[in-house]
């Protein structure tokens, strides 16, 4: 069996999109994971208004609530996707080492076509979507290409009567309305994720604003106890 070379093409990887929502490594008051941020935002600013005399001129804690818990419901949803895209991901690992198994199968039937002539199979191969990649024949790796190529090769096993053989026509043209719907899924889910980036950076900058405003003026209303106050409104680092 061909190793599977998809995993970081396109339909494959959401390391970038996903990044900093679990990080851990933040060794100041406002955390560095966005989950905890989220968390320690929403917490923070509930504690605030227990302590009305503490303002900031710039926003009044009713707004600053509105944008902890949208920032918090926004995270909240990048997450959620993230879960629904792995087993979309762990489908379409599975999809790639069939195909590339099933690929094998193909270039046998075409070797046994042509009476097992080498260099006339090979020169058929384009034909059924199987190229050169490094040193092997096998559909393309990136997976759009590969979905091109998965057309071709239905077209190409008809026209060649592959038609009762175990990866003949039939398998590639289930195969190939299976892997399109999962490469639609994968777009759908990351598309949905890449949008909601840009905002919830600008949430989340604006989020981190208000809680260093805070600890500001915490620090200042409480020169000889800020830190025991920082943790009675939620600042505990230890935990993240």
């Amino acid at each position: 069996m061909e190793t599977n070379q998809n995993s970081s093409q396109a339909g494959g990887n959401t390391g970038p999109i996903n990044a900093g929502l679990t990080k851990k490594s933040s060794k100041g008051n406002v955390p560095a994971s966005q989950v905890d941020l989220a968390e320690v935002g929403v917490n923070v600013i509930n504690y605030w208004a227990t302590v009305p005399a503490l303002t900031l001129l710039y926003i009044t804690q009713p707004n600053a609530k509105i944008k902890a818990v949208d920032f918090q419901t926004k995270i909240q949803n990048l997450l959620q996707n993230k879960w629904s895209r792995s087993p979309v991901t762990s489908e379409l690992q599975i999809a790639d080492k069939l195909a590339n198994k099933a690929v094998g199968k193909v270039k046998k039937y075409i070797g046994a076509k042509y009476d097992d002539d080498d260099d006339t199979a090979v020169s058929h191969y384009p034909e059924f979507g199987i190229e050169k990649v490094g040193s092997a024949y096998k559909l393309p790796v990136d997976r759009q290409s590969r979905k091109v190529a998965l057309q071709l090769m239905v077209d190409a096993c008809t026209a060649a009567g592959f038609m009762t053989q175990t990866y003949g026509a039939s398998f590639w043209g289930t195969f190939k309305a299976n892997y399109e719907t999962l490469l639609t899924s994968a777009g759908s889910i990351d598309g949905t994720t890449s949008s909601g980036v840009g905002s919830k950076n600008v949430m989340m900058k604006e989020l981190k604003t208000i809680l260093n405003s805070l600890i500001f003026i915490i620090k200042g209303n409480y020169p000889d106890t800020y830190k025991g106050e920082l943790r009675s409104w939620g600042f505990q680092k230890e935990k993240y």
